[in-house]
């Protein structure tokens, strides 16, 4: 069984969250399970996500350019992606956040708010991407491991 299957259960997901949030969310974590299942992170099983096994990750393979690939796309794109994720898991659904965005901004931030909403296929599907491409760097990372032994 993967390490952090217990802290991912549909149950303690609030309904609120869109599908695809919630989906590209697990998936990333299912990425850090399946890193911490071949790497010695040190973390324990129930306390397994992609941001903690990336943070404690044996400095030994943080010099591969595929962790640093890996690192790369979750610091720069899934990172906000996940606070922003976080956010709305525990205040408001990311619907609900990009309406009062909108509707409550004046002048130039609302047409801002608006092009930030209507853009929302376009992200979903730029993260969905970078999720495939975490995938496949994690398992030419652990492929690179078994090589190095």
């Amino acid at each position: 069984m993967w390490a952090g299957i217990q802290h991912s259960s549909q149950e303690n997901t609030p309904c609120s969250l869109s599908p695809l949030e919630r989906g590209i969310y697990n998936f990333w974590d299912r990425i850090g399970d399946l890193l911490h299942c071949f790497f010695a992170t040190g973390l324990p099983d129930n306390n397994v996500y992609i941001g903690r096994v990336l943070d404690n990750f044996p400095t030994v393979h943080k010099e591969s350019a595929l962790f640093q690939q890996i690192n790369k796309i979750y610091i720069d794109h899934v990172r906000p992606f996940v606070h922003e994720r976080n956010e709305d898991a525990h205040n408001q659904s990311f619907a609900t956040t990009r309406f009062y965005r909108v509707i409550l901004a004046r002048g130039d931030k609302q047409r801002e708010q608006t092009e930030i909403k209507l853009r929302l296929p376009d992200l979903f599907k730029e993260q969905i991407d970078l999720a495939y491409q975490g995938f496949e760097f994690a398992l030419h990372l652990i492929e690179e491991r078994g090589q190095k032994l």
